[in-house]
């Protein structure tokens, strides 16, 4: 099982260094080929005959993700924001969450939210992932009144896109030490 983040959204990671890391699971010692041709062969050879789970989440286009399609025996998930199609891809819209249910997610997370939780539902614009981050936050730092969450939240995101402004309260609650940890 592989997970990787291809950045689509923050300057795309190359096909090259996703084939490169599948490469390097299977052979940490060996040399690379110079040429991305070369190295698609490498990859679909260090796949040949493997039962391995790909999973590249935020492609920024097809273009990034079809070099990365694995031979017979493999699967291949990908997320992306843009819509694409790859010959024999199975496409799979995934909407907001409605409303009532994206209230019941944040308050199985963290039930003080409460009063609230229409509100944060709203700012994270129904996003599973966002809710999920805002919920989390709230719950592991008791001491982060939730309408102070809101007004932090609101002001990230200003400027931020929902998952961003979510992902950067939740960093601003890590220690120091935490927060150099992740940048390293």
């Amino acid at each position: 099982q592989f997970f990787m983040e291809l950045q689509g959204r923050s300057g795309a990671l190359s096909p090259r260094d996703a084939m490169a890391y599948i490469v390097r699971s299977y052979n940490p010692s060996g040399k690379l080929p110079e040429g991305e041709s070369e190295l698609r062969g490498l990859y679909l050879s260090a796949l040949h005959n493997q039962r391995a789970l790909l999973m590249f989440d935020d492609a920024a286009s097809a273009e990034q993700v079809a070099s990365l399609v694995p031979p017979p025996g493999c699967l291949m998930i990908f997320t992306s924001r843009q819509h694409f199609i790859l010959p024999g891809a199975l496409v799979i819209d995934l909407p907001v969450l409605p409303s009532e249910i994206a209230k019941r997610l944040l308050l199985s997370i963290a039930p003080r939210i409460g009063e609230y939780a229409d509100e944060i539902a709203v700012i994270t614009g129904y996003i599973p992932l966002a809710l999920r981050w805002a919920a989390s936050t709230l719950a592991e730092r008791v001491d982060l009144d939730p309408q102070d969450y809101i007004r932090r939240l609101m002001n990230y995101k200003e400027g931020l896109q929902v998952l961003d402004a979510s992902l950067a309260i939740s960093y601003d609650q890590l220690s120091a030490e935490q927060q150099r940890s992740l940048c390293q």
